[in-house]
């Protein structure tokens, strides 16, 4: 039986053949400018050989390589010198890309990451940042793998560190876990007290959408360990945000306020205000759990005139229009808290964040009972259901890694 590796090869030019080879070094679907970063050519001229590999029946129009004789190459061990060298460009691309993709999502964050430092090499605005990194997710987790084997370290964590807006926006956490788990096995590695904590916080917060707010707080606490002994401060108000929002959710009111203060403190001292603004917010949230109503209401204005007016974020804007929509019901406001919740469906929608659509649309159906109105509560809480229902699977899904 004739071998369909040689068939797919007969008729290829030298760039064509040497181009096939090395796009298994990229997993799914490969444009033009991962193809020419791989190849290590122009833009145009690579362009010109993957139209000849679609011609010759090699690639798929979407460039997919479609031959299942060949190898896939994904295997570090297996990689000879010209392949190493095609997989760092293809990293270096990924990482120019993906961070301007990250930036356009948190322009405002502190980032570790050499390529996150830089100033953007590519335009994105939040949704298209969001779309191409959930399209190249997949082969994130791949090449992150293939980096941390072939011992780029300082390349691996970074890719967790570049990915996290689209995991802070649409969780993912089954890929969560494997890229800031691996993540935080590359810096354990080189020793970077920095870039682990960076990693030992990710996996905290995706403990706390896990709903292990234990094992958060135990990520949290090494964080704030490891800050501290490097001096880190800003890096430090965040190890103590996560400790709040772990206690918070384990009960703890006392301890979540201790931690959202002195968070607030450094933020205050280092001239943060969007740090300010978000500490602000979480106190907001404890008072509202003390049951300190009209203290939560002015909390949660003060962070909500910062996201909505003098460093608009919609994202947080939702978020904390949340809680101050629970402040409202308990004032018996019912027509502000519906304005606040229909306001967070629109962001919701906006930016596909599904968690805070289900908390938007549980409370409408409370609203919903206090005016009986069972129609529209059971309307909400169907669509609620469906999203939590979704979420779960998520959650089911990243339940069995190990990191």
């Amino acid at each position: 039986m004739a071998d369909p590796a040689a068939q797919h090869g007969a008729n290829l030019t030298d760039p064509q053949r040497r181009l096939r080879d090395l796009l298994w070094l990229h997993p799914g679907t490969t444009d033009a400018n991962t193809a020419a970063a791989l190849a290590g050519l122009p833009g145009d001229e690579t362009t010109c050989i993957l139209e000849g590999l679609v011609t010759a029946g090699v690639l798929r129009r979407v460039y997919v390589v479609h031959d299942p004789g060949r190898r896939h190459g994904r295997d570090a061990g297996a990689m000879d010198a010209s392949e190493r060298e095609a997989f760092g460009r293809l990293v270096e691309e990924l990482l120019t890309v993906g961070s301007a993709a990250q930036r356009a999502i948190l322009p405002d964050r502190e980032y570790l990451g050499p390529h996150l430092r830089q100033p953007p090499a590519v335009e994105f605005n939040e949704d298209n940042a969001i779309a191409w990194m959930e399209t190249k997710l997949p082969a994130l987790v791949a090449v992150q793998k293939i980096a941390y084997d072939l011992a780029m370290y300082a390349e691996a964590w970074e890719i967790a560190e570049m990915t996290w807006g689209l995991f802070n926006r649409r969780k993912r956490p089954a890929s969560w876990a494997a890229i800031y788990g691996l993540g935080r096995q590359a810096a354990a590695e080189l020793g970077d007290r920095r870039a682990h904590a960076r990693m030992l916080i990710g996996l905290a917060q995706l403990f706390m959408h896990l709903e292990e707010p234990e094992n958060a707080a135990q990520d949290a606490r090494e964080a704030l360990r490891l800050e501290r002994e490097g001096g880190h401060r800003l890096g430090e108000a965040t190890a103590l945000e996560s400790l709040g929002v772990a206690a918070l959710a384990l009960g703890q009111l006392n301890e979540a306020w201790t931690r959202f203060t002195a968070a607030r403190t450094i933020h205050e001292e280092l001239g943060r205000p969007r740090g300010v603004a978000l500490m602000t917010r979480h106190l907001g949230e404890v008072a509202l759990a003390t049951g300190n109503i009209r203290q939560a209401g002015e909390l949660l204005t003060t962070a909500l005139h910062y996201f909505a007016t003098v460093a608009p974020e919609r994202y947080q804007e939702g978020r904390t229009l949340l809680f101050l929509a629970r402040v409202h019901i308990a004032e018996d406001n019912l027509p502000g808290a519906e304005l606040a919740l229909n306001t967070v469906l629109d962001i919701s929608h906006q930016a596909g964040t599904y968690q805070e659509e289900a908390r938007a649309r549980r409370a409408l159906a409370e609203i919903a009972d206090l005016q009986h109105a069972p129609g529209r509560a059971h309307h909400h809480r169907d669509i609620a259901d469906g999203i939590e229902a979704d979420l779960e699977l998520d959650r089911a899904l990243a339940g069995g890694s190990s990191w």
